[in-house]
């Protein structure tokens, strides 16, 4: 921190108050501020050490300290570790699911409105029917959602995903 900068502040502040008593008066003044400069820096940089060692007694551990370098003052941090960010917390993640046991087939009722919306964003996504529905169920137990789909209009397509291209002799049709 360069104190030079202050120090010519101040000696503007005075000149701009002595105008009013005439050349002579700030001539004066300016003798009086060029003598008493090393003075003033002395203020200065004690000023600066009483601020940093009552910053010091506010932290749990570690010293900050002023110290003077040539016109420069340079602060020294001592044993004061560097700010880290806490790691964030989140929610309990539910264990992922083992997928890799045997195809199992389950009855699905759906109403027919119901089954036709599914089917055309299923088309959408570029799936089956079935491929959608297990996606679907994947999202909703890898996250952790808790789905109720009663009068919710749920959007299992949240956040979009890119559609898959088309697998030629590999779609598969039929009932869930």
């Amino acid at each position: 921190m360069e104190l030079t900068t202050y120090v010519e502040r101040l000696r503007a502040e005075v000149s701009a108050a002595t105008e009013l008593g005439g050349p002579e008066i700030v001539a004066a003044a300016q003798r009086v501020l060029a003598a008493v400069d090393p003075a003033v820096r002395l203020v200065l940089l004690e000023a600066l050490t009483d601020a940093a060692a009552e910053i010091t007694t506010e932290l749990p551990s570690g010293s900050i300290d002023a110290r003077l370098r040539g016109r420069s003052v340079e602060f020294v941090l001592d044993g004061i570790a560097p700010h880290e960010e806490p790691e964030p917390s989140y929610p309990d993640q539910p264990e992922p699911v083992d997928e890799g046991g045997d195809q199992i087939r389950i009855t699905l009722r759906l109403p027919e409105g119901l089954k036709t919306r599914a089917e055309e964003l299923a088309e959408e996504a570029g799936q089956s029917l079935n491929s959608w529905l297990v996606d679907a169920v994947r999202d909703a137990t890898t996250t952790g959602v808790r789905i109720n789909l009663r009068g919710q209009g749920f959007n299992f397509n949240y956040p979009p995903k890119p559609p898959r291209p088309p697998h030629p002799g590999r779609r598969m049709t039929g009932w869930a």
